[in-house]
């Protein structure tokens, strides 16, 4: 597997905003008032959370002092925009932030008998644009040290600019698709791990029933795994004819199902990754922000890789180095469900420590 072995930073550009959220014990219908279980207020969006889980197990597994997270987002000017400045300092993280008038906020009302939840989100009045990106980064621009970019596919315009820039400095490219989003065929294009949600493998199956090109990954998908039908691996395979020839692998969550991915090496197996259940010895939380604490674990697993962050997948080896990344991140996801919000809570350090090991 070949590798960037010296580089430990890692550019992540996307949304940061306010989570305000409600916990009800089953969504209400039009017209009925429920009483909330429980409220709190915790920083979210995808950028956030992948950039704080990253440094977070960073700091854990006594590589903190090794990376350095640089965070390129929207910040507005008020208490929202003071506490994300505030937790940037305090998790050392870089802020490379576009200053806005109002910091995004979304609301989310989480059901506690199903775990369900529903995101209202208002946005910032001002994204990043592609002309940000160089004066944002500042004396990163070349993206010297960097040895990852993350993007959560918002912020359209630049995010096809820093992944040019990576391509450029051949830094791979890892991308957040929960949904479809504008331009998301030219990040595809542009990235080399793609981490998708079920909800966006089932907008691009409706309908798609091509199988050519992909029977290698249905063979190997029947093969392997349970549940997996002819539209979700045509869905993986045309996901995989949109990516450069350099992509790494992709995987898709299913929440309590696990996770499928397929790497770029023959026989293009897609594997099963099982989601493994929180520990019952800390109270519940919630699974709000799960996805991207996965996204982040995997990033951080291949970071602390012996031979560095992967460039290339070359043998068999490759493939079960980055089955073994995307394991270690099904358990802290899992243990995650034990946190509010899509954090990692102080009191799971050390069930993360060991699902680290």
């Amino acid at each position: 597997m070949a590798s960037s072995k010296e580089k430990r930073g890692v550019v992540v550009l996307g949304a940061v905003c306010l989570d305000e959220c409600w916990v009800v014990e089953t969504f209400p219908s039009a017209d009925v008032k429920v009483r909330a279980l429980d409220t709190y207020n915790v920083l979210g969006g995808n950028a956030w959370n992948v950039a704080y889980t990253v440094q977070k197990l960073s700091y854990w597994d006594g590589m903190g002092e090794d990376i350095e997270v640089v965070l390129v987002t929207t910040v507005g000017q008020d208490g929202a925009g003071d506490l994300i400045r505030t937790e940037s300092g305090r998790m050392g993280i870089t802020l490379a932030e576009k200053t806005i008038v109002t910091t995004p906020r979304t609301n989310i009302i989480v059901s506690r008998d199903t775990e369900d939840r529903c995101c209202i989100h208002k946005r910032g009045e001002q994204e990043v644009e592609a002309p940000d990106v160089v004066p944002l980064l500042g004396k990163r621009a070349g993206l010297e040290g960097v040895t990852l970019v993350v993007l959560d596919s918002r912020h359209p315009g630049a995010a096809l600019c820093l992944a040019n820039m990576a391509r450029q400095q051949s830094i791979p490219v890892a991308l957040d698709l929960e949904k479809k989003r504008e331009a998301y065929l030219a990040m595809l294009a542009s990235a080399q791990i793609v981490h998708v949600s079920s909800h966006f493998v089932q907008q691009i199956m409706e309908g798609k029933t091509d199988l050519s090109g992909v029977e290698g990954l249905l063979e190997g998908a029947k093969a392997i795994c349970t549940g997996v039908n002819d539209k979700f691996v045509a869905s993986l395979g045309g996901i995989v004819a949109h990516l450069p020839s350099s992509w790494l692998y992709v995987v898709c969550t299913f929440g309590s199902r696990g996770s499928y991915f397929v790497a770029n090496y023959p026989p293009f197996t897609v594997v099963h990754i099982p989601a493994y259940p929180p520990s019952e010895a800390i109270p519940p939380g919630d699974a709000i922000g799960t996805g991207d604490v996965f996204l982040a674990a995997a990033m951080h697993s291949l970071l602390r890789s012996p031979g560095g962050f992967p460039t290339r997948i070359t043998s068999s080896a490759d493939v079960a180095a980055v089955e073994a990344a995307l394991t270690v991140a099904s358990r802290v996801a899992g243990i995650k469900t034990r946190c509010h919000g899509a954090r990692l809570c102080d009191n799971v350090a050390t069930l993360v420590r060991e699902a680290m090991r």
